[in-house]
């Protein structure tokens, strides 16, 4: 069992989400997205996101946060409801991103918004 396990976890699974949005989701976007969808995935990161994520590691972050998080960002910002569905929807993104390419994460991360 230790084997199996071993191979399961890397040394990403103790990454932050921000270093794993950073380091590979937008870079990730950059490469293989339209030019305008990196740009609006990039700003919501920078505009929305971001602070609210702070250290907590990308293992760790539950639907529950999400849900948290989605309410105090739109209790702090007066944002229409699309901008809302936006921001929503790049979390999911990242996370569908984190879990192709992260195997070890899919159990945690098998999450809806």
């Amino acid at each position: 069992m230790q084997t199996v396990n071993r191979d399961r976890l890397s040394a990403n699974s103790r990454i932050t989400l921000t270093a794993f949005v950073e380091g590979a989701y937008l870079p990730w976007t950059k490469e293989e997205r339209r030019a305008s969808t990196s740009k609006g995935h990039h700003e919501i990161w920078i505009n929305h996101i971001r602070d609210h994520v702070g250290e907590l590691h990308l293992r760790e972050f539950r639907t529950v946060d999400a849900s948290r998080m989605l309410r105090a960002i739109a209790k702090e910002n007066d944002l229409t409801k699309t901008t809302l569905q936006h921001i929503k929807s790049v979390l999911s993104t990242i996370f569908t991103y984190a879990k192709n390419e992260e195997p070890s994460m899919e159990p945690t991360l098998s999450m809806e918004f």
